[in-house]
């Protein structure tokens, strides 16, 4: 699948949610946009404003099996992400 020209991944809602990416390539998280009330945020504005927490969270499937930091995302992995308020999440236009 190619990026939609809407940047789309998913809607997230308050407290914990899990995304995956949906297209065929790598996506780093300072390439993610929040999108709150309208507004589009980047990573870092996102956190600096309290919408999202800093820290996105894997599944490490190699033993020993435990969570870690990811700032990568990849294809058909799925990954746990923290939200203070409803909002959509996107990925930079500029991809």
């Amino acid at each position: 699948m190619t990026i939609p020209d809407d940047n789309y991944i998913t809607n997230l809602k308050f407290k914990w949610n899990i995304f995956g990416v949906p297209f065929n390539q790598n996506i780093e998280k300072t390439d993610l946009i929040v999108n709150w009330n309208g507004i589009d945020y980047n990573w870092s504005e996102a956190v600096s404003n309290g919408i999202v927490i800093e820290y996105v969270f894997g599944w490490n499937r190699i033993s020993p099996q435990s969570y870690y930091f990811s700032d990568l995302f990849e294809p058909q992995l799925g990954y746990w992400i923290y939200v203070y308020y409803d909002c959509i999440l996107k990925i930079n236009g500029g991809k």
